[in-house]
């Protein structure tokens, strides 16, 4: 989840859109047109996300962004940074985390390639403005914690702190759970060059709450 002291990263969609503006951290953002986001999401997010989990559940993933339109974000992952929490038993954890998840070579999220978003609105605006997020990808894969809320704190990263990899991801979002989750693009040069690069993994979309409902709607017409 981004901290709020982070640069952000942004790349707006090559499709219609309208004025750029600048965020609060000082990027400049091009915002899409709603039907334009919609289009991207439909097309571009994997349905195991899309229609198995959210539209499935009713409920969305969240992170806190500085955002107030529809816009592709791709923060650079930062849960191996010490300033994120601010925490260094945060960073400890994440780190044992990175470890465990790397010893599994067929498991592809991590925290050196991941973000984390949560499915409870309210503890996303600790982090900024609460967007929902829909990641951008042709691979797609996750992690939450099934005995808890929250990736950290709640976990000492034992080998057996009961992890769900790539599974009930709608199980996690009816719950509030915190997820972390990575994606990227085998080859998607139609979409962009820049967000299928390797450098520019788990990119997503973020829609301002204030979409939410007519979003849901739009995306359960087109299931």
């Amino acid at each position: 989840m981004v901290a709020l002291d982070r640069r952000t990263w942004i790349f707006g969609a090559v499709t219609t859109i309208s004025t750029p503006w600048k965020s609060s951290q000082g990027s400049t953002v091009s915002c899409l047109s709603f039907q334009d986001a919609v289009d991207i999401v439909c097309r571009y997010s994997p349905p195991s996300f899309r229609r198995g989990a959210v539209v499935a559940s009713g409920r969305c993933l969240y992170r806190g962004e500085s955002v107030d339109c529809p816009t592709i974000l791709h923060p650079k992952p930062d849960l191996l940074l010490s300033t994120t929490y601010n925490d260094s038993d945060a960073l400890k954890y994440f780190e044992c985390l990175e470890d465990q998840l790397s010893s599994n070579h067929t498991q592809q999220v991590r925290p050196s390639n991941g973000h984390i978003g949560i499915a409870n609105q309210a503890d996303a605006t600790l982090w900024g403005s609460p967007v929902s997020v829909w990641p951008l990808g042709d691979h797609f894969n996750y992690v939450w914690p099934k005995d808890r809320s929250l990736m950290y704190p709640g976990g000492s990263c034992p080998s057996n702190q009961n992890l769900v990899v790539d599974d009930g991801l709608q199980t996690a979002l009816e719950n509030g759970k915190e997820v972390m989750f990575a994606s990227w693009f085998e080859d998607r040069s139609d979409f962009s060059t820049a967000i299928s690069s390797p450098s520019l993994q788990s990119a997503f979309m973020a829609f301002p709450v204030s979409y939410e409902r007519d979003l849901l709607e739009h995306l359960a017409r087109r299931f």
